[in-house]
């Protein structure tokens, strides 16, 4: 029997790319399908397959570990506010957020992947089966011109300052002027 890889899936095409290459690495995936997020054809990919809510942290835990499940992997698009639902979060979620001092995406993030530890489950990084999806440093589409360069640093930096904060990751800029800043809302909506 192949090892198991726990997925923990929310929306889009990652999550589809993920199990069909650990599948092919010869792993047996065993998904959670977070809020109903999943892509439906997600089912066929895994031996096992339960959708639960992303407040249901220990309920997660309980179903990657009865599975035997040692590693996991979070791929796709997770809605934020689906996770700080206060009605939904189970009492190992409002353990976990008690014990935060910052409920900033890292560090939430960072809460998750120590309690799965603790667990004995350990989370990896998504590289090891979609590292070839990230482009390589360096020009994709052309060389750009000077203002070009010069919004891309202005928007590096109120990026940095945004996710240093807490708030997001994206923004947009375009001739020195920010035209829309993550939030909450996360970045698909940013950008459109």
């Amino acid at each position: 029997m192949s090892e198991k890889l726990g997925l923990i899936a929310g929306r889009g095409e990652l999550p589809l790319i993920l199990a069909e290459r650990a599948r092919a690495a010869g792993r047996e995936v065993v998904a959670v399908d977070l809020s109903g997020e999943a892509r439906p054809e997600l089912e066929g990919m895994a031996v096992e397959m339960r959708r639960l809510r992303a407040g249901q942290l220990g309920e997660i835990i309980r179903f990657l570990r009865k599975s035997g499940v040692r590693e996991a992997v979070v791929a796709g698009k997770v809605d934020k506010m689906t996770v700080f639902r206060p009605d939904e979060l189970d009492q190992t979620a409002l353990e976990l957020l008690s014990t935060l001092k910052a409920k900033r995406d890292i560090d939430l993030l960072k809460g998750i992947a120590s309690l799965f530890e603790r667990e004995g489950i350990r989370l990896i990084d998504q590289r090891r089966y979609l590292g070839d999806l990230i482009p390589e440093r360096g020009v994709l589409a052309g060389e750009p011109d000077e203002r070009v360069i010069e919004d891309a640093r202005f928007g590096i930096e109120l990026a940095r300052g945004i996710a240093d904060l807490g708030v997001g990751q994206t923004v947009v800029v375009k001739g020195g002027v920010p035209l829309a800043v993550e939030a909450a809302e996360g970045t698909d909506e940013a950008i459109r």
